[in-house]
């Protein structure tokens, strides 16, 4: 099986552009957002992509959107890590903020 965007992972890292985003940790500690490691085609390292984003939590309150590719969570690149090991650096204490690094293509950025 192969994620959709695998295809298309070299198109998009080639028209892209960067998009700093804080998002507030909700109440139960979580910033509502599913993420999934996608393997681009012909290459061994991963990128972690927004699979999915609750409507009404917090980072849809931010702006993220499915199809984004984290780049860098609190300024530490996730380049190469598994959602496992992303997945734990966003969730965290109610209130507190992370602060992300997308990479979206143009046609996604308002």
């Amino acid at each position: 099986w192969e994620h959709p965007f695998a295809q298309n992972m070299e198109v998009l890292t080639e028209k892209i552009d960067e998009v700093e985003v804080d998002v507030a940790v909700d109440d139960m500690g979580v910033l509502g957002i599913e993420i999934e490691e996608v393997l681009k085609v012909g290459d061994e390292t991963s990128s972690i992509v927004v699979k999915s984003v609750s409507p009404g939590g917090a980072g849809d309150k931010s702006g993220l959107i499915p199809g984004d590719v984290i780049a860098r969570i609190d300024g530490d690149s996730v380049s190469g890590q598994s959602a496992k090991d992303t997945s734990s650096k966003i969730v965290g204490v109610p209130g507190e903020t992370v602060r992300m690094v997308l990479l979206r293509t143009p046609a996604f950025i308002a």
